[in-house]
């Protein structure tokens, strides 16, 4: 017995025994200006608190020394110390795991604030890696879709025809009496058309708007002539949307990629179908993965 729990304490303390660096997505988290830093430990035994978590693109970064196998994210009061006493926010205990490097919070939570570890690979604004209808982190494995008031009703359940592929959609719809829609998203899991409401902090008729999480206090849309356009739906790293009607060199658009279905320009609206067991997107006479490269 005594070599079998020797061997389970191997293991779990095995997990991050080499120094690492880590990084956190903050989401929800970035607002009132907090500061972030890593309590790391091993099971059993009291931790440590890293200095300050520095900001790298949109997200953090801090150092892992060798020897701790897990870690706790935490959110503290900019005008107090690194210490529990400064905590507004924590994640639960968790393991570090020996491939991924970015943690990302999903949401507020109870008494912990719950996230999911992912890979940040490429050092610069584009953390982790895109999901099935998603982008990085609080947005992994979701689908977006455009709701809001156009073509001569308010859209309370939309259809295939108001989703993004790729992050982007071109759309044509009636306005109002004004000839404008007015427009938000819409962020479900895969396969729902359920979810989350992203709205502007103000209406907006530029080409381009910031849009929000509930419980933000935004309740405002986007204004845009009625016709034919193309939006773009970028994730901007920090929990927001960003939702555009013309393109934002730089920016991430949700599925993951800078390029994305309607960089080829066709007339037939998109379809999902099943492809030697995977899911392909076709528009036209061209195929598409799911991140919106052409197959």
């Amino acid at each position: 017995m005594k070599k079998i729990l020797t061997l389970i304490a191997a293991v779990v303390c095995g997990l991050a025994m080499n120094a690492k660096t880590l990084y956190l997505n903050p989401g929800v988290w970035e607002t009132d200006n907090p500061k972030f830093a890593m309590y790391y430990f091993n099971p059993g035994s009291d931790g440590v608190f890293s200095d300050y978590m520095t900001k790298t693109g949109n997200v953090y970064q801090g150092e892992l020394p060798t020897g701790y196998s897990q870690v706790i994210f935490v959110r503290l009061n900019p005008e107090g110390a690194i210490n529990w006493d400064s905590k507004w926010n924590q994640t639960d205990d968790l393991n570090v795991p020996e491939t991924e490097n970015l943690y990302t919070i999903s949401d507020w939570g109870g008494d912990k604030s719950p996230g999911a570890w992912s890979t940040y690979t490429d050092g610069g604004d584009n953390p982790g890696g895109g999901g099935e209808g998603g982008g990085t982190g609080v947005f992994s494995g979701k689908d977006f879709f455009l709701k809001g008031y156009f073509n001569g009703k308010d859209i309370e359940t939309p259809t295939a025809d108001e989703q993004f592929e790729g992050g982007i959609l071109t759309y044509t719809f009636t306005g109002d009496a004004n000839g404008k829609g007015y427009f938000f998203i819409l962020v479900c899991e895969a396969g729902q058309v359920i979810g989350d409401c992203y709205m502007a902090e103000q209406y907006t008729e530029a080409t381009h708007c910031t849009l929000l999480a509930p419980g933000k206090g935004a309740e405002q849309k986007m204004g845009v002539p009625e016709g034919t356009v193309t939006f773009y739906l970028y994730d901007n790293g920090d929990g927001t949307l960003e939702l555009s009607t013309e393109e934002l060199p730089g920016k991430t658009l949700v599925g993951g990629g800078t390029e994305a279905v309607e960089n080829t320009t066709v007339s037939e609206k998109a379809h999902k179908v099943i492809i030697n067991g995977q899911l392909r997107i076709v528009r036209g006479d061209k195929v598409f993965d799911v991140t919106g490269r052409q197959l």
